[in-house]
C-alpha cells in the first residue's frame, strides 16, 4: 500500500503558509507503487518531480522520499498535538472518578434508585453527540467551509442546535429506558425525578460542552493544530469530567423539588 500526504494537511498549510508545496499537490501512491496526484498544474511542484498529461487532468509522478516526509512530518505533527490533550484527559478522568467516589455522591446514589443505571450511558452518550460536532467542526474547518471564529454562520449554528437537541432528547431516553429496566426489575424508581434529574443535567452539559468544545476547536485551529487531533480527547473529558459533576448537581436540585 502507499503513502498519502493528505488534503486535509494540504488546508491547514495553506492558511499558514508554511508550505507552498502542501498546497499545490496532495501526494498518494498508487496500487502500482507510483505517487499521483490529480489537480492543477504547479511549475513549482513540476520542475520537482515531471508531469504527464492523463485525461483532463496532470498526473505529477513525485519522489518517494517526498511523500516520505510528508509522512514523517504529519506523524511528528500528531504526536505532537495529540500526547498533552491525551495527558490532560488523563488527569482529569482520575478527578472524575475522585467525584464519583465522593460521600456526596454515594449519598446521592443512595437517594435516587436507578442512578447507576444511568450513569454509564449518560457518561457514554456524552462523547457520542458531542463527538459528532467536533467531527462536522473539523471537516468544515478542513475544507474552508466553516470559519474558525464564532458568527451566525448556518452551517455552524445548524450543527450547534442539531448537536443541542440530540443531547437533550438522549438524556429523556436515558431516563425513561433506565426507569423500565427498575421497574422490570422490580427496583423501584420514580420516572419524574430521573426524567428531572437528566434533563437538568443535560442541559448543563450542553451548555459548557458546546461553548467549551467551539471556542478551543476554533482557537486551535487558528494557532496551527489539527482539530482531528484535539477533539477525541477534549470530548472524553469534558463528558466524564463535568457530567458526573452535573449529575451530582441535578441530584441535589430536583431532590428540592421532588
Amino acid at each position: 500500500m502507499g503513502i498519502r500526504a493528505s488534503t486535509r494537511r494540504s488546508t491547514t498549510r495553506a492558511i499558514h503558509g508554511k508550505s507552498s508545496l502542501s498546497v499545490s499537490v496532495a501526494v498518494s501512491v498508487s496500487p502500482v507503487g507510483r505517487s499521483w496526484a490529480n489537480f492543477a498544474p504547479s511549475s513549482s511542484i513540476r520542475s520537482l518531480t515531471g508531469d504527464t498529461r492523463y485525461g483532463d487532468g496532470w498526473i505529477y509522478t513525485a519522489d518517494r522520499e517526498l511523500a516520505d516526509m510528508f509522512e514523517r512530518e504529519s506523524a511528528l505533527d500528531i504526536y505532537r498535538q495529540s500526547i498533552p490533550v491525551i495527558l490532560v484527559s488523563l488527569v482529569a478522568g482520575l478527578f472524575a472518578g475522585t467525584i464519583l467516589g465522593s460521600e456526596a455522591m454515594r449519598d446521592g446514589i443512595e437517594s435516587v434508585p436507578g442512578i447507576l443505571v444511568l450513569l454509564p450511558a449518560f457518561l457514554a452518550t456524552r462523547g457520542g453527540v458531542y463527538g459528532s460536532l467536533g467531527a462536522r467542526l473539523s471537516s468544515g474547518l478542513h475544507q474552508g467551509v466553516i470559519e474558525p471564529r464564532i458568527t451566525t454562520d448556518r452551517r455552524l449554528s445548524n450543527a450547534v442546535i442539531a448537536s443541542f437537541v440530540n443531547g437533550m432528547v438522549v438524556s429523556v431516553f436515558i431516563a425513561v429506558a433506565a426507569f423500565f429496566v427498575l421497574w422490570i426489575t422490580g427496583g423501584g424508581g420514580n420516572l419524574l425525578q430521573l426524567v428531572g434529574i437528566m434533563v437538568v443535567a443535560g442541559l448543563l452539559s450542553a451548555i459548557l460542552m458546546l461553548s467549551v468544545l467551539v471556542t478551543v476547536v476554533f482557537i486551535g485551529y487558528r494557532r496551527g493544530l489539527d482539530p482531528d487531533n484535539i477533539v477525541g480527547p477534549l470530548v472524553t473529558t469534558l463528558g466524564d469530567v463535568f457530567g458526573v459533576v452535573f449529575l451530582l448537581i441535578a441530584i441535589y436540585f430536583v431532590g428540592l423539588f421532588l
